[in-house]
Order: C-alpha cells, then structure tokens, then sequence
C-alpha cells in the first residue's frame, strides 16, 4: 500500500532531500505518524 506523505521541499545533495509532511485539513487523508517515522524508508517518485 502506498501512501502519500509529502512534497519535497528541499535538496541538499543527490541523496539527502527534505520533505515537507501534509497536515490536517491538506489533503484527504494525511499520514498517520507511523507512516514516516523515524528509519522509515520511503521512496519518491521521479519527475521527467
């Protein structure tokens, strides 16, 4: 199952990006805690 938890928002390198989470009232269903918790891997889909 696939959830969405963000937008990036910004990129300090090729490998270490920052992800602003959706709040209450952002979108539909916002994330759960446990969705992107700490050691979590996520994965992000690439734009072309």
């Amino acid at each position: 199952m696939t959830h969405t938890l963000g937008k990036l928002i910004k990129s300090n390198a090729h490998t270490d990006y920052v992800c602003q989470i959706y709040g209450p009232r952002e979108i539909e269903t916002p994330p759960a805690p446990a969705d992107y918790a700490f050691g979590a891997f996520v994965r992000g889909a690439l734009a072309h």
